[in-house]
């Protein structure tokens, strides 16, 4: 049933660094999905499940430690398995990997860990998502100030998260600030 989820799977497709210039303008029906990968192991996808099944692909099967921010339909998804050279890591009842995007906004909704449990141990690893709220924000800031400035950044990952709601006021008026001394 999963490979039949993937085949149609829609493919994230990253924005570019170009939009620290040009301000980028989703469609009524999308929002932004930002999360990040982190792996000991290359990376060869990531299957999103859902309504409309999505799939990561990096363009370098390489270690990652990378954000990917896209714009993608809203709606209920989950971080259904991670795919590697050494097999497949599946979610399960254990791990909570549900999220919702919302239309015009930036969905950050975690972290996504595959982590060597042992140095020795190839095979051995260790899946989770992780709450970086913090790094994300510095990842924003970095490479998409403009969209940081012109969509909400909310946290849709597990649990409740309200660091963003306590930062907001700290965030929009440093970047506007820094932006209209730019220009």
């Amino acid at each position: 049933m999963l490979t039949l989820a993937t085949g149609c799977a829609r493919t994230i497709v990253p924005v570019i660094e170009s939009s620290k210039q040009n301000s980028a303008v989703l469609s009524a029906n999308q929002g932004y999905i930002l999360f990040a990968v982190q792996s000991d192991s290359y990376i060869e996808k990531v299957n999103i499940g859902g309504l409309r099944p999505l799939v990561y692909r990096p363009k370098s099967s390489g270690k990652l430690d990378t954000y990917i921010l896209a714009a993608v339909p809203p709606g209920n998804y989950y971080f259904s398995s991670v795919e590697t050279g050494r097999g497949e890591f599946d979610s399960d009842d254990e791990h909570d990997w549900d999220f919702k995007i919302k239309a015009n906004a930036i969905n950050y909704v975690g972290n996504l860990e595959l982590l060597s449990r042992y140095k020795w141990c190839e095979y051995c690893f260790r899946v989770e998502l992780s709450n970086k709220s913090s790094f994300a924000i510095e990842y924003l800031e970095s490479e998409h100030p403009q969209l940081l400035n012109q969509y909400d950044l909310v946290y849709q990952g597990p649990g409740s998260d309200n660091f963003f709601e306590y930062i907001k006021g700290q965030i929009n008026t440093p970047m506007q600030t820094q932006l209209s001394d730019e220009r």
